[in-house]
């Protein structure tokens, strides 16, 4: 049987989590700045250190988001620029500015 983990979202919900998310999210900001990635990277530098992290406790998407950013600096400073950028326009999207 496999165990469910959950983030917390900015409203206080909730929901399962999915790598899947994290996977695309980094993929789009790869595809923005023209970065090929390499998978296993992302894998064992993004996913698995956030993944082992989630089985600690509650994370909040907001720390999640964080670890993406972090994680990728090293190897894909581009990439994290552009998740970046991307999240902090979502952000002000989100607070009407």
């Amino acid at each position: 049987m496999s165990q469910y983990f959950s983030i917390v979202k900015r409203d206080g919900l909730r929901v399962p989590f999915d790598v899947i998310k994290i996977v695309n999210a980094v993929q789009k900001a790869a595809w923005a700045t023209g970065t090929v990635i390499d998978y296993q990277v992302i894998q064992q530098k993004v996913t698995d250190p956030i993944e082992r992290e989630i089985q600690k406790g509650n994370l909040t998407v907001e720390q999640l988001q964080d670890m993406v950013e972090l994680a990728l600096m090293p190897n894909y400073p581009q990439v994290a620029k552009a998740y970046i950028l991307y999240r902090d326009a979502r952000t002000r999207a989100r607070n009407g500015s």
